[in-house]
């Protein structure tokens, strides 16, 4: 018995030696990260700062410089009183825009020129009902109304104010205008009876706009509205002198532009 107890315990000893050792493998994962420059609509992400979720912008403006051709309707109130319709216009311009505090606003100055056909004419009538609230004075002659004609020619100066979202840029802004309008008088004189004068005015007046800009690349197409107002004007003709004219609800004018814009320098 006691040599089958010492066979056992031998053997289970033996066993127990021959057994080999398990092999555990660790892996270890390692991820590289590249380091990565990202430059859109002058924005700049700069990785030097490693903080997670980090991005420092560093803000390039840019300049662009536009060439514009303009047209639209237009309607001024006391030719509207006088069943005037809608008054048909074209005109050219210059625009240059630069970027400003963001990538997304823009402030722009520019210059527009126009020319506005004559479609309507205020005529002398018995009774005047059509100049009513236009009142004339300074002219020491006597002299017959003969017309007042609605065309002229405009040059505005815009300072405009955009917010771009994708290729979108909704504006506002607020111009100088300079207009040029005639007005036609029957004066009597000494040596030629019944002699008929045009009388021009020259005024200078601010007004405010508003539109949307839609640009891509190079190219763009605007939708704009214009408005401003005189309270009077002077007339002035070198022979017979001046004439002035207030309006009794003021002398309102409203413009819908459309514009194709050509960027020369993007």
């Amino acid at each position: 018995m006691k040599k089958y107890l010492l066979f056992f315990v031998l053997f289970i000893s033996a066993f127990a030696y021959t057994q080999e050792n398990d092999t555990i493998y660790i892996y270890e994962e390692v991820i590289e990260y590249d380091t990565v420059f990202v430059k859109k609509s002058g924005v700049v992400i700069n990785p030097a700062d490693q903080r997670p979720g980090y991005r420092k912008r560093t803000f390039r403006p840019n300049t662009d410089f536009s060439f514009l051709l303009l047209g639209g309707v237009k309607q001024i109130s006391s030719f509207q009183a006088d069943q005037a319709g809608y008054q048909r216009g074209a005109g050219i311009g210059v625009l240059l825009r630069r970027n400003v505090f963001t990538p997304e606003m823009s402030i722009s100055l520019g210059m527009q020129f126009f020319m506005w056909p004559e479609n309507h004419r205020i005529k002398s009538v018995p009774a005047q009902e059509n100049t009513d609230g236009i009142y004339f004075n300074n002219l020491s002659k006597p002299a017959k109304f003969l017309y007042f004609t609605n065309e002229h020619n405009e040059i505005n100066v815009p300072l405009n104010f955009y917010y771009t979202w994708k290729n979108f840029s909704p504006y506002f802004g607020f111009f100088l205008n300079y207009t040029t309008f005639k007005m036609h008088y029957e004066i009597e004189s000494r040596t030629i009876p019944n002699q008929s004068y045009a009388f021009a005015a020259n005024q200078y007046n601010f007004g405010y706009t508003t539109g949307i800009l839609y640009q891509n690349n190079r190219f763009g197409i605007s939708l704009e509205y214009q408005h401003h107002e005189f309270l009077k004007m002077n007339f002035w003709n070198r022979s017979a002198g001046n004439i002035n004219l207030k309006f009794k609800d003021g002398f309102q004018d409203h413009k819908f532009l459309l514009g194709i814009h050509l960027s020369l320098v993007k």
